[in-house]
């Protein structure tokens, strides 16, 4: 009813964007709401990442260049869509780019955030399943080992006990790749002794190495402890989270249990498109195939 009289709100069109983008899913409407909300606000650095998003759901990529390159300066330099165009980068597999963004600025951080960190992760892995899939392996052996790092710049702290177990998992299989059965089996051991605690992404790839190392009965366990603690969380939580819909379809992968998987790896889209942990296992999937 308020935006029936066109008020030069900001406030408004992007309070109406939330909804049509968090509670519809309607991405279209959302994306034309929060360009009106940017055309009464073009300094509000909010809106540019909002709508940054919002044009990646909607694979408008140009629009995406567009926006950043007629933004204003202050709102190019805050840290927050400074970061979002090293998600751009990502996303477009121009890693080198991203990687440039990520190293020359410092991303301030605030309690539990690990944003920064979290598109350094996934620039490292999507560029080393690049250079697995053309057979550079060791040029992929070095991005897991980035990807295992904590630059400081990325106000992301290193835990006392980080896991690593996706990277040490793929750091054996491309040693694997390279004929040095010593080292490939060095790195699955890496994973297995891992204490991967409640089921998830962890327990995966640790089940996966125990197969590796010939202890399948283990792995079995593993895995269906894991689909059961997915679809337990999916059943009788308040909030659903497209994270327990992806190692249910992880799970479920490894088990064998591949439409069941698919149908799992979809919901997690579908729940939060945001969520570029799900494309990132898929391509792992055709990478394993």
């Amino acid at each position: 009813n308020a935006a029936a009289f066109t008020p030069v709100f900001p406030v408004l069109y992007r309070n109406l964007g939330e909804i049509y983008w968090k509670k519809f899913k309607d991405y279209e409407e959302a994306r034309k709401l929060y360009e009106k909300a940017v055309s009464f606000s073009s300094g509000d650095y909010r809106l540019y990442v909002a709508l940054d998003e919002l044009y990646a759901l909607t694979r408008k990529h140009s629009s995406r260049e567009k926006l950043y390159r007629e933004a204003p300066r202050n709102v190019r330099k805050n840290f927050n869509y400074v970061l979002k165009r090293a998600q751009y980068y990502v996303d477009e597999g121009q890693y080198a780019k991203a990687f440039k963004i990520l190293k020359s600025n410092t991303f301030l951080p605030w309690e539990g955030w690990t944003g920064a960190r979290e598109v350094f992760v996934l620039a490292h892995l999507g560029r080393a399943y690049s250079y697995m899939t053309d057979g550079k392996y060791n040029k992929a052996i070095n991005d897991f080992f980035e990807a295992m790092q904590y630059p400081e710049n990325l106000g992301t702290g290193r835990p006392l006990h980080p896991l690593f177990t996706r990277e040490y998992y793929f750091i054996g299989l491309c040693y694997e790749k390279l004929g040095n059965k010593q080292r490939a089996e060095k790195y699955i051991n890496k994973v297995k002794v891992e204490t991967t605690g409640v089921p998830t992404v962890h327990s995966y790839y640790k089940a996966l190495s125990l197969r590796k190392l010939g202890e399948d009965n283990e792995a079995e366990r593993l895995l269906q402890e894991m689909k059961l603690k997915s679809e337990s969380l999916i059943e009788h939580s308040r909030r659903i989270k497209p994270q327990y819909y992806l190692w249910a379809s992880m799970a479920c992968d490894a088990l064998g249990e591949k439409i069941r998987a698919r149908e799992y790896l979809r919901k997690a889209a579908e729940i939060d498109p945001s969520y570029r942990w799900t494309a990132l296992f898929a391509s792992e999937i055709k990478l394993l195939e």
